[in-house]
């Protein structure tokens, strides 16, 4: 190189270099891989210059990110999408350029949702398939293969399983997997290969095969009766521990699900059923045989009945005349009781037609005769036509009433009677009597009416009246049934209460058993009772005379002596009957279908099945006082248990004082009472006053009627405080004179006689013996007992225990007979005392 400055110059070597254009040159692309795997090595061939990086990029490959790496191979790490690769190549100072593209395809594994068990398959001597439970999420598998265990291998499975499936559109379960036939109940496990493309994942599978059920076996039917008109049966032979299902088929399609071995199927109506029972919704078992369902009979009459006596559990069909044996003997029994157009059905007297449902009449005549009964099951039974209900009064003197309640819908008092006189209609208010004026008024059920007799004559409707008469009346509607809302009553009042049925109602569930009832009502009822007016006999008058037999929780007291008409309420309450009881407290009196009773209707003026009362321990005194000339008051003295020595509603019942002549009662806390219940233990200790009112003067005398429980057994006094004189009433009557007047202090009851040496009298008065049952129970109120000596009447020794010291003894493993025992029973202060007691056989 030479340089000039003016004339002058110079010289220099010099060097120049050009550099070759820089070439990116190509990189290899290796095969396909799987997500989760590596690129393989990258090398960069055919390039000049150096390499200055590697660059990546993923779709849409238009952002490159730079990768530090200057040598011409590369791997990359783990790959989950495709991607595009590229190395960057300078040569000297010639501008870099980048290599030709290499893209890495991924292929992306199959994603799956799944537990890797397969849904039960049940056992089949044939082969089947199972649904393999697998859902793709994000890639679509193209393969599978399933390796099974050894034991599965043993039992049949096939290693080599299903090669290739197919999806439905839009993605969804894999196809079936085949199952060769007669491979063991059992559970079975493997591993599944599932393969997308040259991409697979792996996934342990769970396969079981559970037994085949057998049919079920149905037990013994319960056919429908009239109660409860739906079958039912226990199915048996499930299967063991496992969730099932059961299918039913035939009449009514339903299903079951729970477990256990057996199972109750109900409410089957009439009609044919099959079953079958499954695991939750595989391995079906064969069906069951054929259960059947049998509807009600209908048992028709027509000169006899066309499926023998009838039963309960089927439906009556009257389709010729019919009338009851009568008496008792002639009770009908249905489900339901239909008369035909134009037929005559006669239920006679003391026959009762019981039927579960309603009771129909189609156009023909049911006609019910006096004390004959008509009971319902079903309180929501709905009858319809009307039937004729007939009932006697008990003979009424002239002037006299009667106490109705009508059992059927839409009676008038008018109908019921029409020769009464107008006037002579009435209801009771709880305060005053009211004129049902012309009877015109419907008798509303469960409340009482009162209709005077006729006038004495022959009427133009036939009635032929001559005193004493006893009135035939005819109550004609659709008969009452199920629960009836009757007086509303306020507290303190007297009401006029009567039974809506045409059967008789047990005056015990009427009063104890029912809540309502019991809640708002006194526990007393009244029963007016007609006997006839003052008669002369020779020259001497018959006082006889109309009075209220009353019943409560201890008993009932006659209004006339037995057996000459007179009755004691038995608890039952006649059809037709009305009665008085007071209002404990404000509220509605109550009728239901429990109260009623088959049969005991004919008790007119009276009380039914055993409640409250009867389950009681009672023991009970009857007194009569009566005269010559035939007047009559009962009065009734009971030990109850439950009653106190106070007033108790359910126990005692105060005197209605309706017998004309004479009242008779005992007086406790001031209240004059027909029946009075005292508390237990009874104590021989205990006193009861007694009173009286006559417009009679003359001779009376005051007897004992009967006695039950431990007062069977035990002396009874009447102290006489004006004669100044003890009487044994369990001996001897007793017989005194009265002027007319109302006398309560004059007479005491009282069970001790005190003319006894005082100390003896405690000693022998304080130990009790009685009979119960089969056994004899002594109670001491003082000593407690140390030694118990029984004896027959010939002086045998049959019984003996000592070292007692107890108040109370039960001996009862005496075995009875009628006869005679003594006695002897030592204190512990070794005072004896004697006692006798009569037992009866067995």
């Amino acid at each position: 190189m030479t340089i000039q400055n003016a004339n002058c110059s110079a010289t220099q070597p010099i060097q120049i270099t050009i550099n070759a254009t820089s070439v990116g040159g190509s990189i290899n692309t290796p095969a396909a891989i799987c997500s989760g795997n590596t690129s393989g090595l990258l090398t960069l061939t055919g390039h000049t210059g150096s390499v200055v990086k590697w660059q990546y990029a993923v779709s849409p490959f238009s952002v490159w990110t730079d990768i530090s790496n200057t040598t011409t191979t590369h791997t990359s790490g783990a790959l989950t999408q495709t991607t595009q690769f590229r190395a960057v190549v300078k040569n000297g100072v010639c501008n870099e350029v980048n290599s030709a593209v290499s893209t890495i395809t991924v292929n992306l594994l199959p994603t799956l949702t799944t537990t890797g068990t397969i849904n039960p398959v049940c056992f089949s001597t044939g082969s089947q398939t199972a649904a393999l439970p697998y859902t793709a999420t994000t890639n679509t598998p193209v393969s599978y293969s399933i390796v099974w265990s050894a034991a599965a291998n043993t039992a049949g499975l096939s290693n080599q399983g299903v090669t290739s499936f197919a999806f439905s559109s839009g993605g969804g379960n894999l196809n079936t997997i085949a199952i060769p036939a007669n491979v063991a109940a059992n559970t079975y496990t493997g591993t599944m290969t599932i393969q997308n493309a040259n991409c697979s994942v792996t996934q342990a599978i769970q396969l079981t095969i559970v037994p085949k059920p057998s049919a079920p076996i149905p037990g013994a039917v319960t056919q429908a009766i009239c109660a409860t008109p739906t079958g039912s049966l226990t199915l048996n032979g499930l299967p063991a521990s496992v969730t099932w299902l059961i299918k039913q088929t035939g009449t009514a399609s339903t299903t079951y699900t729970s477990t256990g071995t057996s199972y109750p199927i109900t409410n089957l109506a009439p009609g044919n059923y099959q079953f079958t029972v499954e695991y939750a919704g595989s391995c079906v078992s064969a069906v069951s045989t054929n259960v059947v369902i049998n509807n009600l009979v209908t048992n028709t009459y027509n000169s006899g009945w066309s499926d023998g006596v009838p039963t309960i559990n089927q439906n009556l069909v009257f389709a010729s005349n019919y009338s009851s044996t009568g008496e008792g003997s002639g009770d009908i029994n249905g489900c339901s009781c239909m008369v035909n157009s134009g037929i005559n059905v006669i239920i006679n007297s003391g026959d009762t037609l019981t039927i579960q449902n309603a009771v129909v009449n189609n156009g023909g005549t049911l006609t019910f005769e006096n004390n004959a009964s008509l009971v319902q099951n079903n309180a929501i039974a709905v009858n319809s036509g009307n039937i004729i209900y007939k009932r006697n009064s008990t003979p009424m003197k002239n002037f006299d009433f009667t106490y109705w309640s009508s059992p059927v819908g839409g009676q008038t008092l008018y109908n019921l009677s029409p020769n009464t006189r107008w006037d002579k209609y009435l209801s009771y208010t709880g305060t005053v009597w009211r004129e049902e004026q012309y009877g015109a008024s419907v008798m509303t059920g469960g409340i009482g009416y009162i209709i005077r007799t006729p006038p004495e004559g022959t009427w133009p409707n036939g009635e032929h009246v001559v005193f004493p008469y006893s009135q035939k009346v005819e109550f004609i509607g659709i008969p009452n049934n199920g629960n009836i809302s009757g007086q509303s009553v306020i507290a303190g009042n007297y009401y006029l209460i009567g039974n809506p049925y045409p059967s008789a109602i047990s005056a015990d569930a009427f009063l104890f058993a029912n809540a309502n009832n019991s809640a708002i009502l006194d526990g007393t009822i009244y029963f007016w009772t007609h006997n006839t007016p003052v008669q002369m006999v020779g020259t001497k008058p018959a006082y006889s005379s109309s009075d209220y037999a009353t019943y409560n929780g201890v008993g009932g007291t006659l209004t006339a002596p037995a057996p000459s008409g007179g009755a004691s309420p038995s608890g039952k309450i006649a059809a037709g009957q009305s009665f008085f009881a007071s209002a404990s407290a404000n509220g509605t009196v109550m009728f239901n279908n429990g109260m009623r009773i088959h049969g005991d209707n004919n008790q007119f003026f009276k009380p039914a099945k055993t409640a409250k009362p009867d389950l009681l321990e009672k023991h009970r005194l009857w007194l009569n006082m009566t005269n010559k000339g035939g007047a009559f008051k009962q009065l009734l003295i009971g030990y109850v248990d439950g009653a106190t020595n106070e007033y108790d509603s359910d126990f005692d019942g105060i005197t209605f004082d309706g017998n004309t002549y004479i009242d008779f009662y005992s007086i406790n806390l001031g209240t004059n009472l027909v029946i009075q219940g005292r508390a237990l233990p009874f104590n021989n200790s205990d006193t009861v006053l007694l009173g009286y009112r006559t417009i009679l003067a003359g001779e009376f005398t005051i007897s004992i009627d009967k006695t039950d429980g431990i007062l069977s057994n035990q002396s009874v006094y009447l102290e006489d405080t004006l004669n100044h004189t003890i009487t044994d009433l369990s001996k001897n009557d007793y017989i005194f004179t009265s002027s007319t007047g109302v006398f309560n202090d004059r007479f005491t009851l009282r069970y001790t006689n005190t003319t006894l040496d005082t100390t003896e009298f405690e000693h022998d008065n304080n130990v009790l013996v009685w009979l119960d049952k089969e056994s004899i129970k002594l109670h001491s109120y003082g000593e407690v007992i140390d030694k118990v000596l029984v004896y027959d009447i010939s002086g045998k020794l049959v019984y003996s225990d000592s070292e007692i010291l107890a108040s109370e003894v039960v001996i009862s493993n005496l075995k009875f007979k009628k006869e005679v025992l003594l006695l002897k029973i030592v204190l512990a202060d070794n005072h004896i005392v004697n006692k006798k007691i009569i037992t009866t056989s067995e």
